[in-house]
């Protein structure tokens, strides 16, 4: 048996090296029941070995249900190519971990898939560090709607839609009545809080696709695709009494009140001859 006893030696030798590698190691069998996660991947998922051990690698992967991705995936490794791409793991606490993965098939000797070998490395930090350079790129600090050049290529893109489709797309330009004198009479933090305040009152107010941008200063624009101009002015109408009717901060001796102007898009209109009616409006 001495054939054998080396070959154990050898495997164990293989494990254990695998056991010391610094980046996640997650070997399956073709029906994807793992048979070996080394250290680095317990530590990275919060499941101890033997809560992995003969289970399903599909309890790891709440991401990707997208079945493009899913075909990409089993088209290539079908081909018995490497596949690369960042997934989406489900830590044992629940929360996501991001890891930028490789996964190869190992075939056996009759050239038969017996195996899939996975690595892989912890891109958490980075990932949220894209996200929040992201935001910071598209979304207003204080009011928290997008910004202008975020909301302008929105704008641009949804008045092609509504080009292409026929539907209806109608857009608000709203400002804040006597922001300046907010700002010279109660300070610029009571400005701050105004500015807040609306852009809250517009997010709770708006459906899911609308848009709602600080279009700059005290003004705020909203887009709102499938949406006529009396439905348009039926939401403007509820806004201006929301505002009114809100209060900036248990301090503010103030209240608000906007103006606004609607306006549908027409067949001919161009983005900006859009705008200009919504600002005559």
């Amino acid at each position: 048996i001495s054939v054998r006893i080396a070959a154990e030696q050898e495997r164990r030798k293989l494990l254990k090296t695998l056991d010391a590698a610094a980046d996640p190691i997650l070997i399956t069998e073709r029906d994807t029941r793992v048979v070996f996660v080394n250290e680095a991947f317990a530590r990275l998922t919060g499941y101890a070995a033997g809560e992995i051990l003969g289970q399903s690698a599909r309890m790891l992967y709440p991401s990707h249900q997208d079945p493009l991705f899913q075909r990409i995936l089993r088209a290539s490794l079908r081909q018995r190519l490497p596949f690369r791409a960042t997934f989406i793991y489900r830590h044992k606490s629940g929360r996501p971990v991001h890891v930028e993965q490789s996964i190869a098939p190992v075939v056996d000797a009759t050239g038969r898939i017996s195996h899939y070998i996975s690595t892989g490395k912890d891109v958490s930090e980075r990932v949220e560090r894209e996200s929040q350079l992201l935001e910071m790129a598209t979304i207003d600090g204080l009011t928290g709607l997008y910004n202008r050049h975020a909301g302008s290529g929105l704008l641009r893109r949804l008045v092609d839609d509504a080009r292409r489709s026929g539907h209806a797309l109608s857009v608000i330009l709203a400002d804040i009545d006597y922001f300046k004198a907010i700002n010279d009479t109660h300070g610029h933090k009571a400005g701050d809080d105004a500015l807040a305040r609306v852009g809250q009152v517009l997010k709770a107010s708006v459906r899911a696709d609308d848009v709602a941008v600080r279009w700059g200063g005290e003004e705020f624009l909203l887009v709102l695709p499938h949406c006529d101009l009396a439905q348009a002015l039926e939401l403007g109408e509820r806004l201006r009494a929301a505002i009114g009717a809100a209060q900036v901060s248990e301090q503010a001796a103030f209240s608000l009140s906007i103006s606004a102007g609607v306006a549908q898009m027409a067949p001919q209109d161009t983005v900006s001859e859009l705008l200009r009616r919504a600002d005559l409006a």
